[in-house]
């Protein structure tokens, strides 16, 4: 079924009003919500120090610790490395993020010379500590 000129104009007009009520409804509640936030005291609302928000370094924060780290080893040249989302994890018992990361490098030989342009791969498993990002263990395996 086709619709004529007129019934296209209808309903794209009819459409376009309804999405505006829409829009306009949303706005009026978020603007009501905001002054009804905006009119408690400043002593009843509770605002959170940086300290307080952020108890502990976040996952990303601990694996560019690690990723720092791999990158100034002087038995390899860092290339590049991908975070495990599935096994990485903050463990409140140690209060550590644990890192499981790939990383793509070239091998150095003693004098800081690439042995050859194949690239290796390691796993690499970091403990960090959440309370201040330091790097407290790293393992190392060729993949």
């Amino acid at each position: 079924m086709l619709l004529k000129g007129s019934e296209l104009a209808i309903l794209v007009l009819s459409s376009a009003s309804l999405v505006g009520a829409s829009i306009g409804i949303t706005s009026a509640l978020i603007e009501k919500n905001d002054k009804q936030q905006n009119s408690k005291p400043l002593s009843a609302v509770q605002t959170k120090t940086h300290s307080q928000a952020d108890s502990h370094y976040e996952l990303w924060q601990a694996y560019q610790a690690c990723q720092d780290e791999l990158a100034e080893n002087d038995s390899y040249k860092f290339l590049s490395s991908f975070i495990d989302n599935h096994s990485s994890h903050y463990d409140k018992k140690s209060n550590t993020n644990k890192i499981f990361m790939q990383a793509e490098v070239y091998l150095l030989d003693k004098k800081g010379q690439v042995v050859n342009y194949q690239r290796d791969y390691l796993k690499v498993q970091c403990l960090v500590s959440a309370k201040t990002n330091a790097l407290e263990k790293m393992r190392l395996a060729k993949s």
